[in-house]
C-alpha cells in the first residue's frame, strides 16, 4: 500500500532585498560612468565628420557646376567659419541680334568676376553642425592668404581647375579635420589632422 507524497510549497521571496537593489544601482552607475563620456565623444566626432563632408560636398558641387554652366563658382566661408554660401558669376543676358559672348571674356585679366548667390539643392546645407567651425583656410597662392578671415572665398573655374586650398575644421573637443582641394584636378580629400608628437629632449 502506497501513500500519496505530500508536497510542501516552495518558499519564494516576494521581492528583492535592499542589499540586492543597492548592488544593482552601483553596477549601473559604474557602467553609465564609463559609457556616457564615450557616447559624447562619438557624437562630437560624428558632428565634426558631418561638417567636413558638408564642406567637401559644397566644394564638389561648385566644381561640377562651374564646368557644367561655364561660369566661375565660389564657395564662401563666413560668420567666423560657421556658415557656407555658394555664389556664381552672373550670366550676361544678350540683347536681340547680339552675339553671345562667353562668360568671363569681357572681364579684364586679374579682375575677380562679379558673383551672386546660387540656390542649392535641398540636401546641401549652408551651415555647419552645432559646435563645428572652420578654424583655418590655407592657400597655395600668397595673395589669397591675405583674405579676410571672416569671409574666405575659394574659386572654381569652368575649365575644371580651382584654387589650391586647405580648409581646417575644429570640433567641440579639439579634434580637427581638413578638406584639401587640388587646384589642377579638382580632387577633394578629407583628412584627420593629427598633431605631431613633440621631440623628447
Amino acid at each position: 500500500m502506497t501513500f500519496p507524497r505530500r508536497h510542501r510549497p516552495m518558499l519564494c521571496p516576494d521581492g528583492f532585498t535592499l542589499i540586492e537593489v543597492l548592488v544593482v544601482i552601483v553596477v549601473l552607475a559604474i557602467v553609465a560612468g564609463v559609457a556616457i563620456p564615450d557616447m559624447g565623444s562619438a557624437a562630437a566626432t560624428a558632428r565634426l565628420d558631418a561638417g567636413a563632408r558638408r564642406v567637401a560636398d559644397l566644394a564638389d558641387w561648385c566644381y561640377r557646376s562651374a564646368i557644367a554652366s561655364g561660369r566661375v563658382h565660389a564657395l564662401l566661408i563666413e560668420d567666423e567659419g560657421r556658415s557656407l554660401q555658394v555664389v556664381a558669376e552672373s550670366r550676361p543676358r544678350p540683347t536681340a541680334g547680339e552675339p553671345i559672348v562667353p562668360v568671363g571674356s569681357s572681364t579684364p585679366a586679374g579682375t575677380p568676376p562679379e558673383l551672386e548667390p546660387v540656390s542649392l539643392p535641398g540636401m546641401l546645407g549652408r551651415s555647419l553642425p552645432e559646435g563645428i567651425r572652420v578654424s583655418d583656410a590655407s592657400f597655395y597662392e600668397e595673395d589669397l592668404a591675405d583674405q579676410d578671415p571672416n569671409r574666405v572665398r575659394i574659386l572654381f573655374f569652368p575649365d575644371g581647375t580651382t584654387e589650391f586650398a586647405g580648409i581646417e575644421l575644429v570640433g567641440e573637443r579639439g579634434a580637427r579635420r581638413k578638406v584639401r582641394i587640388n587646384g589642377l584636378s579638382g580632387r577633394i580629400n578629407l583628412e584627420e589632422v593629427v598633431d605631431a608628437p613633440e621631440d623628447e629632449a
